[in-house]
């Protein structure tokens, strides 16, 4: 069964990498005084909690599920799509917090250029560079 499922490893991999990325440099980030930028995280660290290793389980096992559903019930690609953006996303915040000079040329200089909207920039980015990432997989690497 899991192996009908094969071409979602690599976007699998890169959400694991970077949104393990993300969180080491967050908390880094947070203990030296910074703050988090995304607004659905601050909700979610008041309700469990921001060491809260339960609340990272539930986050990754539903974005997996979702996006294995999606392949399965929707379109493979809508799945793929679907897993490379949040992969994408974490990419981009882990480079919020490390190299925001190449972040600023990765969102064509839109992030930080209207501060209060910078998260939601790197999300339109996410997205698309998702998207890119599939069309990158179905071409060179087909099912």
């Amino acid at each position: 069964m899991l192996k009908k499922f094969r071409f979602l490893y690599p976007p699998l991999i890169l959400f694991l990498v970077s949104f393990l990325l993300d969180s080491f440099v967050t908390h880094i980030g947070l203990s030296l005084g910074f703050k988090e930028g995304d607004s659905v995280v601050l909700w979610l660290w008041s309700i469990f909690g921001y060491e809260s290793l339960l609340l990272r389980i539930i986050y990754v096992s539903i974005i997996i599920l979702v996006s294995y559903f999606l392949a399965n019930l929707v379109n493979s690609k809508i799945g793929l799509w679907f897993l490379y953006s949040f992969g994408a996303g974490h990419f981009l915040g882990f480079l919020s917090w490390i190299y925001p000079t190449v972040l600023k040329l990765v969102t064509l200089g839109l992030y930080n250029f209207i501060p209060e909207v910078s998260f939601y920039i790197l999300v339109v980015f996410a997205i698309f560079y998702g998207y890119i990432f599939t069309l990158l997989q179905y071409k060179y690497f087909p099912k």
